[in-house]
C-alpha cells in the first residue's frame, strides 16, 4: 500500500497500478537508474538486450565452433605435412577464416543487415590485434614441449573473447546515425 501511495503522488505514474508487471514497471519508470538496479528492477529493454546478448552469444558460439574446425583444419594439415613450423601454421591458418568470420558473425551472429565503409576496416583492426594476441598466447603457451594442442587451444579461447567483445561494441555495433 506504501507503494502505491508513493506512485499516486508521482505524475507520470499516477493511476497506472493494476498488476504484478505493471507495478514493476511503472515503479522502476520512478526511481533513478541506479536505484532501480538495486532492488533489481530491470525495464524492458535491459532485459530485451540482455536476451539479445545472450543469443549472440549462442550464435558466436555456433560460427566460432566451425571458425575452430576450419582453423584447427588448416593448421594440423600445416603443422603435419608441410616444412612451416607451428608457429606459422597457426598464423596461417588464423588468416584463413578470416573472410568466413566476418560474413558469418556479420549476418548470422549480430544480424547487421547495413553497410558502413569503415566496418571491413574495423573488423581488420580488431583481426589483426587478435591474431597478434592470438600469436603471443599461442607462442608463449607453446614454449613448453609437447604443448602445441594445449597452446592452439589457450590461443583460440583467449582470441574467442576478445573477438566476442570487439565485434559487439566495436565492429558491428548499433549506430544512432549511420555512416556514410
Amino acid at each position: 500500500m506504501e507503494a502505491e501511495r508513493f506512485l499516486s503522488n508521482c505524475d507520470e505514474c499516477s493511476g497506472a497500478v493494476t498488476s504484478e508487471a505493471r507495478f514493476q514497471k511503472t515503479f522502476a519508470s520512478c526511481l533513478p537508474p541506479h536505484l532501480s538496479r538495486l532492488f533489481w528492477i530491470q525495464n524492458p529493454s535491459s532485459m530485451d538486450e540482455s536476451r539479445n546478448t545472450a543469443l549472440q552469444a549462442i550464435r558466436f558460439l555456433m560460427v566460432s565452433g566451425i571458425s575452430l574446425s576450419i582453423d584447427y583444419g588448416v593448421y594440423s594439415t600445416l603443422s603435419h605435412f608441410t616444412v612451416l613450423d607451428s608457429s606459422w601454421a597457426k598464423r596461417l591458418s588464423f588468416v584463413c577464416i578470416f573472410a568466413w568470420g566476418y560474413f558469418a558473425h556479420k549476418h548470422f551472429t549480430f544480424k547487421n543487415r547495413g553497410f558502413s565503409a569503415s566496418e571491413p576496416l574495423r573488423f581488420g583492426l580488431l583481426y589483426l590485434t587478435g591474431w597478434v594476441i592470438n600469436s603471443l598466447v599461442h607462442d608463449y603457451a607453446a614454449s613448453h614441449p609437447g604443448a602445441s594442442t594445449p597452446a592452439f587451444l589457450a590461443a583460440t579461447f583467449v582470441w574467442a573473447c576478445w573477438n566476442f567483445v570487439g565485434q559487439k561494441f566495436f565492429v558491428f555495433r548499433k549506430r544512432e546515425i549511420e555512416e556514410g
